[in-house]
């Protein structure tokens, strides 16, 4: 019984929206002031009749004029006619008023879009020379890479207008298994995977593993030169569900995929993260993962030496035209909070990004299949 209130609530509240829908037709416009002319009309006509009525006695009501109820029943459809009209025009404008602030608000900073043409122009060129080369070399090809992940962080800075901080851009490729990494890298070297569950096979699972030397920031001053941060690390790698497994706990509602990167590879969406500190609560509340992964995310993000570097990150999905399945990811993060904050960033700067990954991906390609 709970119910009927409830639904009668939702009946009456889509009912008065149609009524201030229908209120916004020209129609309606001239009907409520017909209706008000008319009222008018009666009050000039039966001035004595409508002075003779107020006020108002109930208990006489059979002795009340005719012209009188009918100049006092037009008079109140006139007025709520009129407010009806009123309030679906206010309501219009502030719902128009809103649309530009929010248009105004996401709309790129100020020379956005020239950086974005000299960056993807040179971007262009330089992918370009490198078609024309019969069989590059490996450090050919990754220098051209390095110079779209500069790119990015030069954007992306830009677009957040934080020219104080210090942004960076790499790369984590993703692989079926270790044993492919190995073979691919020609070592035995095992990468440092980070966040696995205790019970997980690590030798059987995919990974995306970094590529020190596909990465760059905007804090050196030769885009040619790898992000020297990356050098005293690692090969860091983390854990991806295969693409046949669901991604998501029993109930639907939290994600059995890392945030960042591996989320990123799974959805083959973009995804940001304000304040890495927050990481760990976001494993709890939002993941599906056992409190040991969830301490050790909070302990990772936690260290000084990490802290400073990576603030908040941006994970963008590396998909070539030719391919269905993301090649990797591009992890973007700032020495502050805030990365991307901006209410525009989803609906603009990802889609703006997405020529410089396509150029990206087929760069990774190519330098894939070049022999080491």
């Amino acid at each position: 019984m709970s119910d009927v209130p409830f639904g009668a609530a939702v009946a009456a509240k889509a009912s008065w929206w149609w009524w201030l829908r229908f209120a916004r037709h020209p129609v309606f416009a001239t009907l409520a002031n017909a209706l008000g002319v008319f009222a008018g009309l009666l009050g000039a006509l039966y001035t004595e009749d409508i002075r003779n009525a107020t006020p108002f006695q109930w208990t006489q009501w059979h002795t009340l004029s005719l012209h009188a109820l009918v100049f006092w029943v037009c008079f109140l459809v006139f007025a709520f006619t009129f407010l009806s009209r009123e309030w679906a025009v206010d309501k219009v404008r502030e719902s128009s008023e809103q649309k530009l602030e929010d248009t105004i608000r996401t709309m790129p900073p100020r020379g956005f879009v020239v950086e974005f043409a000299q960056y993807f122009g040179q971007c262009h060129k330089a992918v370009k020379a490198l078609d024309l080369i019969a069989s590059p070399s490996r450090d050919q090809i990754a220098r051209v890479a390095r110079m779209l992940l500069s790119s990015v962080a030069h954007l992306a800075r830009k677009y957040d207008a934080a020219q104080g901080a210090t942004y960076a851009a790499n790369v984590m490729i993703y692989w079926e298994t270790v044993a492919h990494w190995q073979k691919y890298m020609g070592t035995v070297e095992v990468p440092d995977v980070k966040f696995a569950e205790a019970e997980a096979a690590l030798d059987r699972i995919p990974l995306l593993i970094i590529d020190r030397l596909l990465s760059a920031t905007t804090g050196s001053g030769n885009i040619d030169d790898p992000d020297p941060v990356l050098t005293t690390i690692p090969n860091l790698a983390l854990p991806v569900p295969g693409q046949s497994r669901n991604g998501r706990s029993d109930d639907g509602k939290r994600w059995r995929v890392l945030p960042g990167a591996p989320l990123t590879y799974f959805t083959k969406e973009p995804n940001s993260y304000e304040d890495t500190s927050a990481l760990g609560s976001w494993c709890r509340e939002r993941g599906d993962f056992s409190e040991s992964v969830s301490l050790q995310v909070e302990s990772y993000f936690g260290q000084d030496n990490v802290r400073n570097v990576i603030g908040s990150f941006a994970s963008i999905p590396i998909k070539s035209s030719a391919n269905t399945m993301p090649i990797g990811v591009v992890n973007l993060h700032c020495n502050s909070t805030g990365i991307l904050r901006d209410p525009g960033a989803p609906s603009q700067f990802f889609p703006l990004i997405e020529p410089f990954t396509t150029l990206l991906a087929d760069t990774m390609l190519r330098l894939l299949n070049t022999a080491k």
